[in-house]
């Protein structure tokens, strides 16, 4: 996650319309997911956007679904077979990849 996040961009909005979407992942996921909330945000034209580090809503309209079933496909690759996945190795890049 590092190595595809470095140099990514930071883009900062104010005062835009758009959609912010995304979900919570409950702690005992990490490593699995990113646990917390994974937020994206698109402007109302759809021309703009991308991972949200932070937001201040001024006005809004919330709808929420409580979905609890997780499906996940990992890669068959060797460089996946070969990651360092351990629980520290991984925190540490989660926190590191999301600004934390």
């Amino acid at each position: 996650m590092t190595k595809a996040t470095a140099g990514e961009p930071i883009t900062e909005f104010h005062d835009v319309a758009g959609t912010l979407a995304g979900y919570r992942t409950p702690d005992y996921e990490q490593g699995i997911s990113v646990a917390g909330y994974h937020l994206h945000f698109i402007n109302q034209p759809r021309t703009k956007g991308g991972h949200t580090l932070d937001f201040d809503l001024t006005e809004g309209r919330i709808a929420i679904s409580t979905s609890s079933e997780l499906h996940l496909s990992l890669p068959r690759t060797q460089a996946f077979l070969d990651a360092n996945m351990s629980l520290a190795n991984v925190a540490q890049q989660i926190q590191q990849t999301e600004g934390g």
